[in-house]
């Protein structure tokens, strides 16, 4: 990639950057997983790029960057070879984290040899308390080390990763509180709610019995609201026995998984036969759809997990969420006496950690 200089006008009062930045590709090409359609960013120039996430269309702002061309340059270089690289989503949340370091702070660091980027860091975690920032980031130290920009150089790579510590953050404090956890009552009320569904599926509208299957898929399977929307219609199997009896079968991905190939890897789960009739509905009503549609009707994730919300706050007068269905899912099965491996394999994880 070729590099290119840049200097700042003299006056500003933003320091000056003075690395070599890479040079924009022509076009940047990205995979939105949620969809699994091919994406593409060609005005690379402009201080605004509109990015497809998760179903939804997502601005990329670097104008906040425009007191600083070379700084502003170089993030958009960066970014564009995360998005070509990994997860569009977790491109923009790194990116999008920056915003609350100071420009002059960011080019300090930027700039710095790693021998003086210790006490820079340390300042940092002083003034910003966000996590995500700090991930931020090391990913963008990351960028530089691999393509030697500045100070940085790969042999940098394992400095980043381990010389450079997060802000503390106490991860299970709302789980020692129990907060993460729906009440025993709520979740009598959700499975009766659930059940009365299932004997009224026949008679019941379409649009109810997707939002059963979405409670269905958060509480029985503790399944994300992403890996509920990218189900597709192939991911619905239907099985007849001989004596008129049938199960349903669905297929779900792994999700925050850094290895591409486990992202890729299939979860099967079989839905409770009492409840196996709302996705038989839902089937054969929908026969008419490609097996590539998204098999619940929702284009994006957002609004399954609002959708999951609202139905909470309907059945039990509680503003529970998905993630809490998830953490109780997992409790079920640590009550039930499941070992760390057999709790990692039902939440669809390599390690219990990414909870």
């Amino acid at each position: 990639m070729t590099q290119h200089p840049y200097t700042v006008e003299d006056g500003s009062n933003v320091r000056l950057l003075l690395v070599n930045v890479p040079a924009l590709p022509s076009v940047v090409r990205y995979i939105d997983d949620y969809t699994d359609e091919d994406c593409s960013i060609k005005d690379l120039a402009s201080e605004r790029w509109l990015v497809s996430i998760d179903g939804r269309n997502h601005r990329l702002r670097f104008d906040r960057y425009s007191p600083s061309p070379p700084l502003q340059r170089l993030l958009q270089a960066y970014v564009a070879e995360r998005l070509t690289r990994g997860s569009a989503a977790t491109a923009r949340l790194n990116f999008c984290s920056l915003v609350h370091v100071e420009i002059n702070d960011l080019i300090d660091l930027i700039q710095c040899t790693p021998a003086d980027a210790r006490p820079l860091w340390d300042n940092l975690r002083v003034k910003i308390p966000y996590v995500d920032v700090f991930k931020g980031l090391k990913s963008l130290l990351v960028f530089l080390a691999e393509r030697r920009i500045g100070e940085w150089t790969p042999n940098y790579l394992t400095f980043i990763s381990s010389s450079l510590p997060l802000p503390p953050v106490d991860k299970f404090a709302a789980v020692r509180r129990r907060d993460v956890f729906i009440s025993i009552e709520d979740e009598a009320r959700l499975v009766r709610w659930i059940e009365e569904r299932a004997v009224a599926a026949k008679d019941m509208s379409l649009a109810s019995l997707i939002d059963t299957a979405l409670i269905i898929c958060s509480y029985q399977f503790s399944m994300r609201p992403k890996q509920i929307g990218v189900l597709r219609r192939r991911d619905c199997r239907i099985i007849s026995s001989q004596n008129g009896n049938f199960s349903v079968h669905l297929t779900f991905r792994m999700l925050k998984q850094r290895d591409d190939s486990m992202r890729r890897m299939p979860l099967v789960r079989r839905v409770k036969r009492e409840w196996a009739i709302i996705f038989s509905e839902i089937f054969s009503r929908t026969s008419h759809n490609p097996g590539n549609a998204h098999f619940l009707a929702y284009t994006d994730a957002a609004s399954i997990s609002i959708r999951i919300r609202e139905l909470l706050l309907e059945v039990t007068g509680v503003e529970w969420s998905a993630r809490d269905l998830r953490h109780s899912g997992a409790m079920r099965m640590v009550d039930a006496g499941a070992s760390a491996e057999e709790l990692a394999e039902y939440m669809g994880l390599t390690c219990v950690g990414n909870l």
